[in-house]
């Protein structure tokens, strides 16, 4: 049976990641991204709820999130770099340095 409690908490630290990311000028910046800072612990808390069972599955469960987040990375790491890649291109800056960064 799903918490919805914990399903709008994870929703409200989903936008808290956001704040954090985005990056607004002058002092109302800075107060929003010391709020949102709540939200990566908060996640780490709620994951560790779900992944614990009384039973003795936890550690299949564990393993098939383990995968599926493998296989998100996989995934997301070429994309981000070729993201990366065109913006720098965009920009007008140096293709080697940005790699060999």
């Amino acid at each position: 049976m799903r918490n919805r409690t914990l399903d709008m908490v994870k929703a409200i630290c989903a936008y808290a990641v956001v704040l954090l990311h985005v990056h607004f000028p002058g002092n109302a910046g800075i107060i929003a991204n010391v709020l949102a800072r709540f939200a990566v612990p908060v996640f780490f808390m709620v994951s560790g709820y779900f992944c614990f069972r009384g039973d003795d599955t936890e550690f299949i469960r564990t393993g098939k999130k383990i995968r599926h987040v493998l296989k998100l990375m996989l995934v997301a790491f070429p994309v981000c770099c070729l993201w990366e890649l065109i913006q720098n291109h965009i920009d007008g800056a140096s293709q080697k340095e940005w790699l060999e960064a």
